[in-house]
Parts: C-alpha cells; sequence; structure tokens
C-alpha cells in the first residue's frame, strides 16, 4: 500500500502524544518531516522519537512547505498562527489538515477553503472525535430513536494545572475554554442538525490567570424543520452547553426527544482503551449500548490520507464537511459576541 508522505509543523504536545502515534499506527501514512521553530529542537525531538521514521528535518516552516515529497501538513500550532500557516501551506500545493478551530473566524474559514478549492487540495479541520463508532452511534440513535429532538444537554470540562503562559490561558494567541473544548460541542451540535441556531447566548467566567475565560455556559436555539425535512413541527430545540479548562467536570452528551432520551457520558472522552457506554430510555423500556474505545487519531490520519492520495475523488463529501466547519465557526464568532456583550446574538 503507497503511504501519504505527512510533513509535521511544530513539536506541540499534541503531536508527541497523540498524532505522531497514530501516524506510526496508520497503515496508509508515515512521517516523512519535520520542522520547528529551531532545527536543534527538531533533531531532538526525532531522535527522541527514533521509531517513527522520520526521514527528513527542515530548518524552517517553509523549507518544509518547499518540499516536493511531502503530500500532507498537519498543523497544530497556536490558534492565531492557523490561518497564516494553512494558507501558505495550500498555496505551496500541500493537502493541510489543521487542528481545531482552524482559524479565528468564519470570514478566515471562507477565504481558506475558496483557496483550497483553487488550488485544487483537501483541507480539513482536526476533529478527531468525528472518526469513531460512538459519535456515528450517538447521532444515529438520536435521529431514529427519540422522535423529534427538544433539548440537548453537552458538557466538556477539565481542569489544566497549565501556567499563565500556556496558549490556552492567552487571549492574543486564541486561547479559552471556547476554542479549547467548546467548539467539539458546537461541532457535535453542528453534525446532529446540519445547521446553524438561530440564536446564541453564552455567559463566560474569566480564568484566575492569563487574560481568558476559563468556563463558560452556552444557550444555543434551533429551529426543527431547518435543514430536518422529516419534522413538521413549529417548536425548537435548546441546547445547553457548559465548557471549562479550569473546572473538573463531565464529558458528557445528553438527548431527550418526544420519544425517548440517550445519555452517552463519557463522549468526549480521549482515551483509546476501554468501553464507551450508550443509555437510550424509551417508554420505561432503557436499554445499555456498549461499544470499544478506538483510537481517534489514528482513525482521522486514516480517512485523511486515504482521500487525500485518492483526490480529488471524494471531493463532494469533503464539500458537506467544509460547510460544517464554517457553521461551527459562525456558531462561535456568535458566541464570542454575545460573552463579549452579554446579550443574545441572532445567527439567522
Amino acid at each position: 500500500m503507497t503511504k501519504l508522505n505527512w510533513g509535521i509543523i511544530s513539536t506541540a504536545s499534541i503531536v508527541r502524544k497523540k498524532f505522531l502515534p497514530a501516524l506510526e499506527k496508520a497503515e496508509n501514512a508515515r512521517f516523512f518531516a519535520l520542522a520547528s521553530r529551531s532545527k536543534e529542537k527538531a533533531k531532538k525531538f526525532v531522535k527522541e522519537h527514533s521509531r517513527s521514521g522520520c526521514e527528513r528535518i527542515h530548518a524552517s516552516y517553509e523549507e518544509l512547505l518547499q518540499d516536493n515529497e511531502i503530500d500532507a501538513i498537519y498543523i497544530p500550532l497556536p490558534n492565531n498562527l492557523h490561518y497564516e500557516w494553512t494558507r501558505k501551506a495550500l498555496e505551496a500545493g500541500k493537502h493541510v489538515l489543521c487542528e481545531k478551530p482552524m482559524v479565528m473566524n468564519a470570514t478566515e474559514g471562507e477565504e481558506l477553503f475558496a483557496l483550497a478549492e483553487e488550488r485544487d487540495r483537501f483541507l480539513m479541520e482536526g476533529f478527531m472525535y468525528r472518526f469513531r463508532p460512538l459519535t456515528e452511534r450517538v447521532i444515529e440513535l438520536s435521529r431514529t430513536e427519540l422522535g423529534e429532538i427538544q433539548l440537548v444537554r453537552g458538557s466538556f470540562c477539565y481542569q489544566s494545572g497549565r501556567p499563565a503562559e500556556d496558549i490556552r490561558f492567552r487571549s492574543e494567541v486564541g486561547g479559552g475554554a471556547l476554542r479549547d473544548v467548546g467548539c467539539y460541542l458546537v461541532d457535535f451540535l453542528g453534525n446532529l442538525f446540519n445547521t446553524r441556531p438561530e440564536m446564541a447566548y453564552n455567559n463566560v467566567i474569566p480564568a484566575e490567570r492569563g487574560d481568558v475565560e476559563g468556563q463558560g455556559s452556552a444557550l444555543l436555539i434551533y429551529e426543527t424543520g431547518a435543514d430536518r425535512s422529516r419534522s413538521s413541527r413549529e417548536s425548537k430545540i435548546q441546547a445547553n452547553l457548559v465548557y471549562s479548562i479550569t473546572i473538573p467536570g463531565s464529558k458528557g452528551i445528553e438527548i431527550v426527544g418526544t420519544e425517548g432520551k440517550l445519555l452517552a457520558p463519557e463522549f468526549f472522552e480521549w482515551k483509546s482503551f476501554g468501553r464507551r457506554y450508550i443509555h437510550l430510555e424509551k417508554q420505561e423500556e432503557v436499554n445499555e449500548i456498549t461499544l470499544p474505545a478506538v483510537d481517534q487519531f489514528k482513525n482521522e490520519v486514516e480517512y485523511f490520507s486515504r482521500t487525500a492520495a485518492s483526490w480529488p475523488a471524494g471531493r463532494e463529501e469533503t464539500l458537506k464537511t467544509n460547510r460544517l466547519t464554517l457553521n461551527n465557526l459562525s456558531v462561535i464568532d456568535g458566541l464570542i459576541e454575545s460573552g463579549e456583550s452579554g446579550k443574545p446574538v441572532m445567527l439567522k
């Protein structure tokens, strides 16, 4: 099997802990080249991960992008640098997987997807949780077993011990709880409803260190029937979201419909071992569905590599994913505006 040659920009912790192990296990991808802010740092990283088989070390990001043997670029840089380096990678003729959130606002997203189409390259935002049976099963059951969805509750909270200097706690580099973990909740709702909400309200609490929000509570209101032809009701769907990088909490999803309710208590858990559970309750009958945990990053890498290697086959599917990302960015823009003003924001 031909393997896609990956170039990685940065030696960020997510590369070491998640992405590089995924590349090593992927059947259709390989770690081909690395660039860091200093060549010495890159050499040290490759030496520490000698089993990865990295063939080339570049002295700069620009030099890596000019390597003609690299097919795809992975960008895990601070959020405020995503737009610049994704644009440069696309202009260099590379396929690009950029960590979430792909850019700082919807306008930047529109520009990058237009450039990707112009250059005929595959651009995707890195939400690894999409690539697992649990996500697919929760969405399937929600659409087929619950009747008309009326309420969604979601939580993604953890307590970070990182210092104020960490990028998560610095606004100038795009930090904050919404862009770190709240965006997962927004993305899930986009996948579930295939549309944007009509209204967003966000209440935020500043972190005790840094200059960002440490936690937030968001309310999104969706119209039933919008891009959901099976619905004839004129009521609204309420989504209550809680997200935090400063307090411990749950990582679960609860979905309530006219005919039942579903709970996935560890929906956003990253661990690639153990089991995951879905509790489905209908007419006083409770079913527990058990699914194996999987390596979400490996599945993401293999999906991206398969799509990029066969490009432009699969292009129509990726256009739907592009629209999802743009919808998500618009919702995040609205939540940021609401958090700053203290008022609801209409999105349509």
